[in-house]
């Protein structure tokens, strides 16, 4: 032990036995922790010093967590949950505990400029160890541990859990603020601090001008005034990234800190201490220096969007960038691809923004030539892709101002205004689609779409690595997509969950098997247990702390556990007679939820997740109870908890708004509209798109604070949850099926857990399982939760799995059945001679959908190869699978399979040319082309029937889409599977704006809509449109006078997206997010029919039209808003030294208010000019002095 150590546990003694002031105490320990980070009074060579460093850090920061830390985990817990703490905690532990900190402290620094992440790795235990001491009942001389604590975090790069730290915490000092706001990167309360500051001490800052501070002011607070400018200079460089005082800044403050290094005052040695160490790591972390990297590669178009990007992110408080997203901009930096593998809720998304201006706005681009570059970000789910579309569109075209247009597709095969218009765009393009939908704009647009493609994200990625008929598709997508486009056309995969297949999944998107990783979580994450009783009352544990195993020494429970985290659960009784036990465990589940989201953290309710991971109906199995549990068992209890409260303001709007488009959608009647007015959110699979948008709103502002949902949570959506509760049936994948104990997916599980936590507002993410205490099948499902926490433990490894291995397998192995052949070489030649339209068999239909995919690559190779060339690329098609990268006993099988399929494809089952370009426009396979092709003319002639579709009133309308759903169900591979009256029933439901008429769930029409009726049927209706547009690529013309069909038909997708039987209404839906519900939609629309009623036949449904009338329309409503937008506020002013000293022609300022004043102040605090008083805001406008002409200007910070 160093004598700098046997010092600091000496002084911590002598407080504890109460003989030493707290002020002196803090003194003394951080000069001493001081003289060991500057170098001083070390004893041991610097050998000696990293061994034991070493050593320390190993076993306080290691693998294991000690159990003594484990104790003070307990304790805190305990104390933060307002019970009382472990009987066995005294004064001796809170020494122990400190001097432990301390050292790790003291050894970090030893490791920073050796080993990084031993530095960080103590650091971070460290401000864990310190956070827990910082509790009131614990650190009971109120030493500044928090403050330590949030210093540690910083400067470990875990700015999110720093800022988690002191949020939990209210003081009153001014300049204690303006520290806490720094420590916690908070530059948006740190200018209204300052500005409070400056105007408490204008006369301070008066005396400046006559430089008389030093003969009036006391050295503290001079030393205090320079610390303040400091301050300020380090908010000047991350508001507007001005760094020409930042040097001359940083020396003063370390002279500062050297002379405070002897004095007695405790506040400033910790301002400087603190404030050094920290601004130093805010500047190697800032956003801002990382993004300048960039800038390199893009146009003046690009450098504008990311300053604006950074102006975006410092107005929310993203000033800093997480280690997670360092790694990610430096690869952005080398212009190539790659796979980014980092954990749920460690900001991919940013990565993905980034690579998004830079690829759109790259400096290859010309800043005067035609930008139609197009981005496609891939997606695995729908309601992803809302979701991305609402965040990205906020970030790019809404604040960055950039000319990208943001569209989110989906379906299959379908047609729409949106997609006609892709090609003629002459602007960049972000299109947010799922891997169906990429598919279908492929084959609909062919080269002329892929030459303007530059970017391509993968979210999700891990998805490849599976083996349903999705991970099927985004396999041979990407496979094509890297076939297709240009060598310098980049793809970006995104992952959470990759374990075990980043290295193949990296090589397969980057074509290097070095994914980029990193394991920063930006909050703590815990699992543990929640048990209930038959009395009612709980019991909480916590297993695993961050990955590791909690364990408790000499105390009556090996975990860390609080007896009644909550408050009694009402009737038990009632409950324990039910039958199930599923029946038991629903209302203590509902119960523990509303208790947890009514507990409070700084004036907030935490917010809590109810997550179904299982096979379960969510809505009958559990929304349903939990509405019955809340408006029955509820209403005869006294106290109910404070879960919720209605809103006021701008997020009463917010929540109104999405009662209405709930309504709109589900009805009154729906569980979704009833729990939602009880201040719940229900989000599952089956939600449309904007109504999911806001719901996510909702939890994301706080405004609601319990959640129940499914997987879709796990998809992607990132929302913040502080607890999140899984009842013990979501640990099975089939939670009722006895014969089948498997577990859920371990991947969806970590997804799940990583989801837990509030970054920046609180430190720990917490995950229960919820467990009957006394049941019959305790052991059993106990069991369950130990299996399931031993594969996360042993940190699972994904097994490398490929789809089209998969498909590959199972022809052989149908194959095998029909023929009792086992011989490959006949495999081999029945796969050289089958042509699937001329049999029908297992075999052959499997077959069929291999040949889909092999004929998609042949054909898009085909339309670029120059004669001679398609033969040998065909022979590449293989080694640019996933498959190709994963290992398989049978590699070299089945990568002849594909060739020798492929060769026979080209020479002799479809030799044809045309013939294969039939197949590949359609985006069906063989048969099921062949199939269509025979019912073209009924087909035609129905759809034609949509000429006289505008005078048909709804129930009319409704018809004439049955009809078509009749005919297509007449071909058995492609049909809605469900009874005519059935299948008519759910349409009706959809297009109906009063769902009383209807019985059945929300949910269970809404289903059928999504997952039939809106992919299966409009699919069918692009599959045919592609048959009537072959071979007539030639032609002039619109779609409609190519194909010969109504307008209505490439209408269909969006009237059945929307719910509505008016294309109008379903076009200003699709492109205007500020109107709510369809009949507010339905009546802007009428404006379209009062101007263009003269048009009575089919032409009033063109889109040009639509969208010409749609444009004029928008810009006469915002014509209002955009004149006062541009005005600006400008102030005469006097200045305030003689003009020779302007040596500038503009100066930044910031106004202070003082004696019906304004005083005009440099950002370091020396007055420049005065004014009248007028109107300011020093949080959304910028003020620039203007020295010649006596003026200050205001502008907005982002407009």
């Amino acid at each position: 032990m160093t004598v700098g150590f046997q010092k600091i546990k000496l002084t911590v003694i002598i407080l504890v036995k109460g003989t030493l002031s707290l002020q002196s105490c803090v003194s003394q320990i951080l000069k001493i922790l001081s003289t060991k980070f500057i170098g001083m009074e070390i004893l041991m060579n610097k050998k000696q010093d990293l061994e034991i460093s070493n050593k320390i850090i190993e076993e306080y920061a290691g693998e294991s967590f000690p159990s003594d830390f484990a104790k003070l985990y307990a304790h805190h817990s305990r104390l933060q949950a307002k019970k009382e703490g472990l009987k066995s905690w005294n004064d001796q532990m809170f020494e122990s505990q400190l001097n432990k900190a301390l050292l790790l402290i003291e050894y970090a620094e030893i490791q920073r400029e050796g080993d990084n992440n031993k530095f960080k790795n103590a650091l971070k235990r460290a401000g864990e160890v310190l956070e827990w001491l910082a509790h009131p009942e614990i650190n009971k001389n109120d030493l500044p541990l928090y403050l330590l604590s949030a210093a540690c975090y910083q400067l470990a790069e875990y700015p999110a859990r720093g800022l988690g730290v002191l949020n939990k915490y209210d003081i009153d000092s001014h300049q204690s603020k303006i520290l806490q706001a720094l420590l916690k990167a908070d530059f948006i309360s740190i200018i209204k601090l300052l500005s409070d500051y400056y105007t408490n001490n204008i006369n301070i800052i008066i005396a400046n001008i006559d430089n008389t501070e030093t003969q009036d002011l006391s050295l503290q607070q001079y030393i205090i005034n320079e610390t303040i400018r400091v301050i300020s200079i380090t908010y000047s460089y991350f508001r507007w990234g001005d760094n020409d005082r930042l040097d001359i800044a940083m020396k003063k403050f370390e002279a500062i800190e050297k002379f405070m290094l002897h004095g007695k005052d405790s506040f400033s040695w910790i301002l400087c201490r603190l404030c050094n160490q920290v601004i130093k790591v805010y500047f190697e972390t800032s956003l801002r220096k990382w993004i300048q990297k960039l800038k390199e590669t893009v146009n003046d178009d690009g450098k504008k969007a990311l300053d604006l990007y950074l102006k975006l992110n410092f107005l929310e408080n993203k000033t800093l960038a997480w280690t997670s997203q360092i790694v990610g901009i430096e690869e952005l930096a080398k212009n190539e691809s790659f796979l980014l593998c980092t954990p749920t809720g460690s900001g991919k998304t940013t990565i993905a923004e980034l690579a998004i201006i830079q690829n759109l706005l790259s400096k290859n681009i010309s800043d005067n030539s035609i930008n139609d570059s197009i981005a496609l970000y891939i997606v695995p789910k729908r309601a992803l892709a809302a979701e991305v579309e609402f965040k990205l569109s906020k970030i790019l075209t809404q604040n960055l101002n950039t000319n990208i247009q943001i569209t989110s597709l989906y379906g299959g095969n379908d047609y729409g205004p949106d997609e006609i218009s892709i090609t003629e765009a002459i602007h960049p393009f972000v299109l947010i689609c799922t891997q169906e939908k990429t598919d279908a704009l492929i084959r609909l647009f062919g080269n002329e779409f892929l030459e303007k493609v530059k970017l391509v994200i993968i979210d999700e990625a891990h998805n490849i690595n599976s083996e349903d008929s999705r991970a099927f598709c985004l396999e041979t997508l990407i496979t094509r997509l890297k076939m297709k486009l240009k060598a310098n056309t980049r793809f970006i995969g995104l992952s959470a969950i990759a374990d075990g297949i980043e290295k193949s999944l990296s090589a397969f998107i980057g074509s290097k098997d070095r994914p980029i990783k990193s394991d920063y979580r930006s909050t703590r994450q815990t699992i543990g247990r929640l048990y209930y009783s038959p009395l009612g009352t709980y019991e909480q544990y916590v297993d695993i702390i961050d990955g590791k195993i909690v364990k408790l020494e000499n105390e009556e429970k090996q975990r860390p556990y609080i007896l009644n985290p909550i408050e009694r659960c009402p009737f038990p009784q009632k409950y324990n007679n039910y039958e199930k036990s599923i029946q038991k465990m629903r209302p203590r589940l509902f119960w523990a939820a509303l208790n947890y989201a009514s507990q409070t953290n700084k004036d907030k309710n935490k917010t809590v997740l109810i997550s179904i991971l299982g096979i379960e109906d969510i809505v009958s199995q559990y929304a349903t109870p939990f509405l019955k549990y809340i408006e029955e068992d509820l209403s005869n209890v006294e106290n109910i908890p404070q879960y919720f409260v209605i809103p006021n303001n701008d997020k009463l709007d917010i929540y109104n708004k999405a009662l209405k488009i709930c309504a709109d959608y589900f009805g009154q009647d729906s569980v979704e509209y009833k729990l939602l007015k009880k201040g719940i959110v229900l989000h599952h699979g089956k939600m449309p798109g904007r109504l999911g948008r806001i719901l996510v709103q909702l939890v994301e502002q706080n405004i609601i604070n319990v959640v129940i949902a499914n997987s879709t949570l796990i998809e992607g959506i990132n929302l913040p949850f502080e607890i999140i509760l899984l009842p013990y049936t979501s640990l099975k994948r089939k939670p009722y099926d006895i014969n089948d104990n498997s577990l859920v997916d371990i991947k969806n599980f970590k997804n799940l857990i990583g989801r837990a936590g509030r970054p920046c507002l609180t430190t720990e993410g917490q995950t229960y399982i919820l467990l009957p205490q006394q049941e019959k099948q305790l052991k059993y499902l106990h069991t369950n939760y130990v299996n399931i926490l031993e594969e996360f433990m042993n940190n699972s490894q994904n097994e490398e799995t490929s789809a089209l291995f998969k498909l590959l397998e199972k022809i052989y192995n149908k194959w095998q059945k029909i023929t009792q052949e086992t011989s490959r070489e006949k495999f081999i030649e029945w796969i050289e001679n089958t042509r699937p339209i001329n049999e029908n068999n297992e075999a052959v239909n499997v077959l069929d959908n291999l040949d889909e995919f092999l004929l998609s690559v042949i054909e898009e190779i085909d339309n670029v190869s120059k004669e001679g060339d398609l033969e040998d690329k065909i022979l590449k098609i293989w080694e640019n699978t996933y498959a190709n990268y994963v290992n398989n006993s049978d590699y070299i099988f089945y990568k002849n399979v594909i060739n020798l399929r492929c060769k026979a494809l080209l020479k002799t089952i479809y030799p044809n040319k045309k013939f294969r370009n039939y197949f590949y426009k359609v985006s069906l396979t063989p048969k099921i082309t062949m199939e269509l092709t025979a019912k073209f003319s009924e087909i035609y002639k129905i759809l034609k029937e949509g000429e006289s579709y505008f005078s048909l009133g709804n129930n009319c309308r409704i018809n004439y889409i049955m009809k078509i759903v009749q005919i297509f169900n007449e071909i058995e591979k492609i049909k809605i599977d469900k009874k005519f009256d059935t299948i008519k029933k759910h349409i009706e439901w959809w297009f109906s704006k009063d769902k009383t008429l209807f019985t059945g769930t929300a949910s269970n029409h809404y289903d059928f809509i999504s997952k039939e009726f809106l992919y299966k049927f409009t699919r069918n209706i692009g599959a045919f449109i592609s048959l009537c547009l072959l071979n007539k690529d030639d032609l002039k013309g619109n779609q409609k006078e190519k194909t010969g069909l109504p307008w209505i038909i490439f209408w269909l997708k969006d009237i059945i997206t929307w719910g509505t039987l008016d294309p109008v209404t379903a076009y200003i839906m699709a492109n205007d997010s500020s109107v709510i519900t369809r009949v507010d939609a339905q009546k802007i629309s009428q404006n379209y029919y009062n101007n263009y009623g003269y048009i009575n036949n089919d032409e009033i449904f063109n889109p040009d039209t639509i969208k010409k009338w749609y444009h004029i329309y928008k810009i006469q409503y915002n014509k209002h808003a955009e004149e006062e937008h541009n005005n600006e506020e400008q102030f005469q002013v006097k200045l305030d030294r003689n003009s020779i000293l302007y040596t500038q022609l503009k100066y930044r300022v910031i106004p202070i208010i003082k004696n019906n004043k304004i005083y005009w102040i440099d950002i370091a605090g020396y007055i420049m000019a005065v004014s009248d008083i007028g109107k300011i805001n020093v949080y959304d406008n910028d003020y620039i002095l203007y020295p010649k002409e006596k003026r200050v200007i205001s502008s907005k910070y982002l407009s």
